[in-house]
């Protein structure tokens, strides 16, 4: 089977069929919109400034910080169980 998903605008080939994808979604483990939200609810109790955005970048980093925090209350569980 022949595979390419290199970038987010490259045809996906599956055998004889070809799917365009429009685009993949660079943080799959948060809600962006509730991410947003309490970013910008705590920087408006917390800080002095106004923001009125929150970056991609932004969003990226806290998908990472999730994912890698995920990957370290896996590692951390013994080696025999069942539930997480």
């Amino acid at each position: 089977m022949n595979t390419t998903a290199e970038t987010s605008s490259a045809p996906v080939v599956y055998g004889d069929k070809i799917e365009q994808r429009a685009s993949v979604n660079p943080t799959p483990l948060v809600n962006r919109t509730h991410v947003r939200e309490f970013l910008l609810e705590e920087a408006r109790r917390t800080r002095a400034h106004k923001f009125t955005r929150v970056s991609e970048d932004t969003l990226i980093a806290v998908n990472a910080q999730v994912r890698q925090h995920l990957v370290s209350i896996v590692r951390q569980l013994p080696s025999k169980g069942q539930t997480i």
